[in-house]
């Protein structure tokens, strides 16, 4: 690298008291994201007050149809003229039927009728067999659940296919002739240097746990049985190993927990490019405040990273080289061991200080 581009400039971030604000301000509006959710879209299987039945037959046109989702509140008290979703017993099995009160009060139990129908229902219902009252309706929507309901895998498939569509690319690759040189010299590093294999499969069990436990959660929630004290243990067990899965993808694909240069090896692993001589630029290089900040940069310009280790010093040196959207580079050097130890008999073996996967391993032996 030219000499003059050795100094560097420090990537522009903010202070911590505006990241601190901003961390601030992304947990009051989760909490207030979640708050109205609760309050008025949370199903009643889980304990909040909104239900949504998916209407059949032609009882309530011209006001709803079939394949329409409706949306019902519970409340407090019913009037007469209400729309209301009820609970009934047809043909020995109990379903969920929406229709008006048309007569009787909350005392006498209440009939019901469908705008469309010419007479009543013959059973009457109490304010306990109400789910509740009609508050908005979907048109059409409820086709789309119930071909969700049927096809599931192609259902899961598409939805997966949606969740990778912010991860795809949105620059062209573009290699300046300095970057090409350098990588015909180069020599691909190993995809998953500096990770723990250990945590890979505790990250693999976490995460097969919490899609089975949201599976189970699916199916009790059609059978209402979610409030149950089953239905507890499996949204603790959803919740608990969400947050593990969420905790040890940090640290592998992070390389949080491991000590340098495993940490920065771990978190650009699988664009490593490893160089024997950086090649030489006309431009002060951007120093980045992190490996993962430099692998966000590597992401979206979709290029490797030249990887450099200094035979003198040890440094590690990351660069990503963009054409003409600057040079950004990550430095880092492993921790020196201790040249001391408590016990005048004991000294440290410097060998040691780490084993393969970067994670602290200090071994002592006698003088």
């Amino acid at each position: 690298m030219a000499r003059h581009a050795s100094r560097g400039r420090r990537a522009h971030a903010p202070t911590s008291r505006a990241r601190r604000i901003q961390r601030i301000l992304q947990v009051v509006v989760s909490l207030g994201v979640v708050a109205a959710w609760w309050a008025f879209l949370a199903p009643t299987n889980i304990g909040g007050n909104t239900a949504y039945i998916m209407v059949e037959g032609r009882s309530m046109e011209p006001l709803l149809y079939g394949g329409d989702l409706a949306i019902t509140r519970e409340q407090a008290h019913y009037d007469l003229g209400d729309l209301v979703v009820v609970r009934v017993k047809i043909g020995g099995s109990t379903s969920q039927v929406i229709h008006r009160l048309r007569s009787g009060s909350e005392a006498t139990g209440w009939k019901t009728q469908g705008d469309n129908n010419p007479k009543p229902d013959a059973w009457t219902v109490t304010n306990r067999q109400i789910v509740g009252k009609y508050w908005t309706g979907i048109p059409g929507f409820g086709h789309v659940l119930n071909w969700t309901l049927h096809n599931p895998i192609l259902f899961a498939g598409l939805a997966a296919l949606l969740a990778l569509v912010p991860y795809l690319p949105r620059h062209r690759r573009r290699l300046t002739p300095a970057l090409r040189a350098a990588l015909d010299r180069s020599t691909r590093e190993r995809r998953g240097q500096g990770h723990s294999g250990t945590e890979v499969a505790v990250l693999a069990l976490t995460s097969c746990t919490a899609v089975i436990c949201l599976g189970l959660a699916g199916l009790m929630g059609v059978g209402h049985r979610l409030a149950s004290v089953s239905g507890i243990v499996v949204m603790v067990a959803f919740a608990w190993s969400v947050g593990l899965a969420v905790y040890f993808a940090y640290r592998v694909f992070d390389g949080r927990g491991a000590i340098e240069p495993a940490r920065s090896t771990a978190a650009l692993s699988g664009r490593l490019r490893l160089v024997d001589q950086m090649p030489a630029v006309h431009e002060v290089p951007t120093d980045v405040q992190s490996p993962v900040q430099l692998r966000t940069v590597a992401e979206k310009y979709r290029l490797p990273i030249l990887h450099r280790i200094d035979p003198e010093t040890d440094e590690h040196m990351f660069l990503v080289i963009t054409a003409g959207r600057g040079i950004y580079r990550w430095r880092t050097s492993a921790p020196k061991p201790p040249q001391h130890s408590a016990d005048p008999n004991l000294t440290l073996d410097p060998a040691m200080t780490t084993n393969s996967e970067g994670r602290p391993q200090h071994h002592l032996v006698e003088a």
